[in-house]
């Protein structure tokens, strides 16, 4: 059989307009977890180490891994689909490449006797333009709400969190400080 050659001479792509898709990354999972954090490790290892000791990036890796902690990772799209469904196939997919061009941030949830703490969480710069942050915390707070959460909470070492925390809703409950005794 002869298959007869075609020359392309036109390649015209189409995309949509962009937006963003968000999937949780099964824990228990070794492929998908180790996948996730060869793509987030190097911003929770920042984040870890600006905490000053509360945490530490492998207790992060262990939640993630034994489901304590939900890990939410957001992708760019430009196909037009933007329903549950298919947001999750398609992270899951750009999770298992690796993909970091298409990364827009992620969040870690993790699990409390009272409320859902925002552990740790982070936003591409390169897609600011995309409301990425606001639009990733009202999916998270959608989905505990759904669950019966009754409070999604976070703490932040930086200042500037206070006016887009009361823009997103959140109310300031208390304020940690720390004094390193090993200096």
């Amino acid at each position: 059989m002869e298959l007869e050659k075609k020359e392309v001479t036109e390649v015209v792509e189409t995309k949509g307009r962009p937006g963003l898709l968000i999937g949780i990354i099964p824990c228990y999972n070794e492929l998908f977890v180790q996948s996730a954090w060869a793509v987030i490790k190097d911003e929770v290892e920042k984040l870890a180490t600006a905490s000053m000791g509360e945490y530490t990036a492998y207790e992060i890796y262990q939640a993630i891994f034994f489901g304590s902690a939900h890990l939410y990772m957001g992708y760019i799209n430009y196909d037009g689909k933007f329903d549950d469904e298919h947001a999750q196939a398609y992270v899951g997919g750009k999770v298992l490449e690796r993909n970091k061009e298409l990364f827009a941030g992620y969040m870690i949830a993790k699990m409390q006797a009272k409320e859902v703490h925002l552990w740790q969480g982070y936003a591409n710069p390169k897609y600011g333009d995309l409301n990425v942050l606001e639009m990733g915390i009202k999916y998270v707070a959608q989905k505990f709400t759904d669950a019966g959460a009754p409070y999604l909470s976070f703490s932040t070492f930086r200042r500037g969190w206070e006016r887009v925390a009361k823009g997103l809703g959140f109310t300031e409950t208390f304020t940690t400080y720390r004094l390193d005794l090993k200096k």
